[in-house]
């Protein structure tokens, strides 16, 4: 486009043209400057567009690191306790109690109340 604007004022600044072909060619370069910051405006829409986008993407992907990783803090006591426990050494007392399971889950589901709490009390 510049080139082409470039040949229309050259063109257009001989003086051997008759009053109406230079009439034209002014005409035709001011329609070619016009049609030159329309694209520079859309350009810079385009890119405004673009970085808006990218904010939107990261914003949503913030948002669901931040559930992972919630959801993570409070699985993560409880897949302890399993790897430990779930090795099943006999030197493991609490493998052999009557109630043994039953304070596994105690245990994890304290783990998840702490947590809980704990991500409540520091959100706010």
């Amino acid at each position: 486009m510049r080139r082409l604007l470039i040949a229309v004022s050259r063109h257009g600044q001989k003086n051997d043209m008759d009053g109406d072909v230079e009439a034209l060619f002014t005409d035709l370069e001011d329609r070619i400057e016009t049609v030159l910051y329309q694209l520079r405006q859309l350009t810079k829409t385009t890119e405004r567009l673009d970085d808006e986008l990218r904010q939107a993407v990261d914003l949503d992907t913030n948002r669901v690191l931040n559930t992972l990783t919630i959801l993570s803090a409070f699985l993560i006591p409880g897949e302890f306790f399993s790897g430990v426990y779930g090795m099943g050494f006999d030197a493991m007392p609490e493998l052999h109690w009557t109630y043994g399971y039953l304070l596994f889950w105690i245990l994890v589901v304290t783990c998840w109340i702490i947590f809980g709490a704990a991500y409540f009390r520091w959100r706010v």
